[in-house]
Protein backbone atom coordinates (compact mmCIF):
# COMPACT_ATOMS: atom_id res chain seq x y z
CA UNK A 1 0.00 0.00 0.00
CA UNK A 2 3.00 2.27 0.48
CA UNK A 3 4.08 1.85 -2.58
CA UNK A 4 1.00 2.61 -4.13
CA UNK A 5 0.73 5.56 -2.21
CA UNK A 6 4.38 6.99 -2.92
CA UNK A 7 3.78 6.29 -6.81
CA UNK A 8 0.51 8.10 -6.88
CA UNK A 9 2.35 11.24 -5.14
CA UNK A 10 5.02 10.78 -8.63
CA UNK A 11 2.32 10.71 -10.80
CA UNK A 12 0.60 13.47 -9.31
CA UNK A 13 3.82 16.08 -9.74
CA UNK A 14 4.74 13.92 -12.93
CA UNK A 15 0.78 15.48 -13.99
CA UNK A 16 1.69 19.08 -12.59
CA UNK A 17 5.34 19.54 -13.57
CA UNK A 18 5.09 18.07 -17.09
CA UNK A 19 1.42 17.49 -18.51
CA UNK A 20 -0.01 20.43 -17.44
CA UNK A 21 2.51 22.49 -19.93
CA UNK A 22 1.12 19.72 -22.90
CA UNK A 23 -2.28 20.75 -21.88
CA UNK A 24 -1.84 24.43 -22.61
CA UNK A 25 -0.64 24.03 -25.85
CA UNK A 26 -4.08 22.61 -26.62
CA UNK A 27 -2.72 19.95 -29.56
CA UNK A 28 -4.95 17.41 -29.10
CA UNK A 29 -2.70 14.86 -30.54
CA UNK A 30 0.02 15.11 -28.20
CA UNK A 31 -2.38 15.41 -25.19
CA UNK A 32 -4.04 12.73 -26.00
CA UNK A 33 -1.21 10.35 -26.25
CA UNK A 34 0.40 11.91 -22.72
CA UNK A 35 -2.56 10.90 -21.12
CA UNK A 36 -2.75 7.37 -22.71
CA UNK A 37 0.99 6.99 -22.02
CA UNK A 38 0.39 8.34 -18.03
CA UNK A 39 -3.62 6.58 -17.62
CA UNK A 40 -1.46 2.83 -19.04
CA UNK A 41 1.57 2.98 -16.99
CA UNK A 42 -0.56 3.98 -14.01
CA UNK A 43 -2.95 0.93 -14.49
CA UNK A 44 -0.22 -1.56 -14.68
CA UNK A 45 1.62 -0.28 -11.62
CA UNK A 46 -1.75 -0.53 -9.66
CA UNK A 47 -2.18 -3.82 -11.18
CA UNK A 48 1.28 -5.22 -9.93
CA UNK A 49 0.56 -3.64 -6.47
CA UNK A 50 -2.32 -5.64 -6.28
CA UNK A 51 -0.24 -8.65 -6.84
CA UNK A 52 -2.33 -9.14 -10.29
CA UNK A 53 -0.53 -10.83 -13.04
CA UNK A 54 -0.41 -8.15 -16.16
CA UNK A 55 0.46 -10.43 -19.50
CA UNK A 56 3.18 -10.05 -20.84
CA UNK A 57 3.56 -8.63 -24.85
CA UNK A 58 7.14 -10.18 -25.40
CA UNK A 59 5.88 -13.62 -26.85
CA UNK A 60 3.92 -12.22 -29.52
CA UNK A 61 6.04 -9.44 -30.08
CA UNK A 62 8.82 -12.29 -30.58
CA UNK A 63 6.61 -14.28 -32.84
CA UNK A 64 5.80 -11.15 -35.33
CA UNK A 65 9.48 -10.73 -35.52
CA UNK A 66 10.59 -14.32 -36.44
CA UNK A 67 7.04 -14.27 -38.99
CA UNK A 68 8.52 -10.68 -40.33
CA UNK A 69 12.60 -11.53 -41.14
CA UNK A 70 11.98 -15.36 -41.05
CA UNK A 71 14.76 -16.00 -38.23
CA UNK A 72 13.53 -19.08 -36.71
Amino acid sequence: MVELTICSFFYIIIIFFDFMPVIRTKKKIPIFIYAFCLLSTYIVHILVALNVTVWSPAIPIRNIITSIFNVK
